[in-house]
């Protein structure tokens, strides 16, 4: 039986606590956006918050669809336990993280993740910009690797829970 990008992207795998900056596990959370964004080649973006729940596991809140060709906005207040945001880059653009993509992270003091077919990249509070390795990305993503993940992954999926709340502003056009 073959998942929907969208189901796919609406799962999280559930992840132990762990004090390391990168999880190997978050592969599942990139491929999972990319997929859900017609595998990177469409222009409309696809975004997700990183929330960490009390327990200290890990699961995306996929924001609503995108209206918009290459620009993505959350105009709610962000989510509780939220750790960072997710989205992709189309193929057509550049994979780092935009000046925009920066400002956010710095406005909402957290990292920002710039996904795309081409690498993955972290954008951080302080503006500093850093490669994230995968084993799904060989330079590039290799959709063999990242399915047999997603297979694995989504026998142990978790749909999250949309919260409004969060004493955080909210995120206006946040990522592009």
């Amino acid at each position: 039986m073959r998942s929907s990008p969208g189901a796919l992207l609406t799962a999280a795998l559930l992840l132990a606590p762990d004090a390391s900056a990168e999880r190997p596990s978050r592969d599942v959370f990139y491929v999972a956006l990319l997929a859900a964004a017609g595998a990177g080649l469409g222009e409309i973006e696809t975004a997700a918050w990183l929330v960490r729940g009390p327990d200290g596991r890990e699961t995306l809140l996929p924001w609503p669809p995108a209206s918009q060709r290459k620009s993505h906005a959350w105009k709610r207040p962000l989510p509780a336990g939220a750790a960072a945001l997710l989205h992709t880059h189309p193929a057509s653009e550049n994979p780092r993280p935009s000046v925009r993509d920066r400002d956010v992270a710095r406005r909402i003091r957290m990292p920002v993740y710039a996904i795309s077919r081409w690498a993955i990249y972290r954008a951080d509070p302080d503006g500093t910009v850093s490669p994230v390795a995968s084993p799904c990305w060989t330079p590039t993503i290799d959709w063999t690797v990242a399915r047999r993940l997603l297979a694995v992954s989504t026998e142990r999926a978790l749909v999250a829970e949309a919260s409004s709340g969060g004493p955080r502003p909210d995120v206006e056009g946040a990522v592009r």
